[in-house]
């Protein structure tokens, strides 16, 4: 999925923004990523960091204006979760559970029909946030509380019992 995302950002630069991106983490696609990141002339806008832990992660995620990750993999989704309630715009894939938590906050995640679509989708996302850095962030605060909302205790507790309610229903 960062692989996509690179070649978005490279279609955001030849657009003429600027940006940071930041790939937090080890493992064994570093390597391949950052020989992409020189190959799509993106090394100078590209933050290879071996991953925020504590307060350092709270603080990042504070100031990030668009959490980029069309991931295949991310199965949990904590990480878009905690971005959106900090405040970042998700820019996902429209897959599995960021796919389902942007949907939850009132976005739309991009496409996966073909590679040309979400690298096409996660551009555009990313230049209307340029556009209109307003209206996005107004949106993003609204997405936060609906998200916030969901995962409340107050949900959680209410999901539990339907759920028990419709298992002793059924036995």
């Amino acid at each position: 999925g960062i692989s996509w995302a690179l070649q978005a950002l490279r279609r955001v630069k030849q657009s003429g923004v600027e940006f940071e991106y930041t790939i937090a983490g080890g493992g064994p696609d570093v390597p391949r990523l950052k020989e992409l990141a020189t190959k799509l002339e993106l090394r100078e806008a590209i933050i290879f960091h071996p991953g925020y832990r504590g307060d350092e992660y709270d603080r990042v995620l504070g100031n990030t204006d668009i959490f980029l990750l069309p991931s295949f993999r991310e199965s949990l989704g904590m990480t878009c979760q905690e971005a959106i309630v900090a405040g970042a715009l998700p820019v996902v894939a429209d897959i599995g559970a960021q796919g389902w938590l942007v949907n939850i906050a009132g976005f739309k995640g991009a496409s996966v029909k073909s590679e040309q679509d979400l690298v096409a989708e996660l551009t555009q996302l990313i230049l209307d946030f340029k556009n209109r850095p307003d209206q996005t962030q107004e949106r993003v605060k609204e997405g936060a509380q609906k998200v916030s909302e969901f995962f409340s205790e107050e949900n959680y507790i209410t999901t539990l019992r339907e759920v028990y309610r419709i298992v002793q229903k059924n036995h």
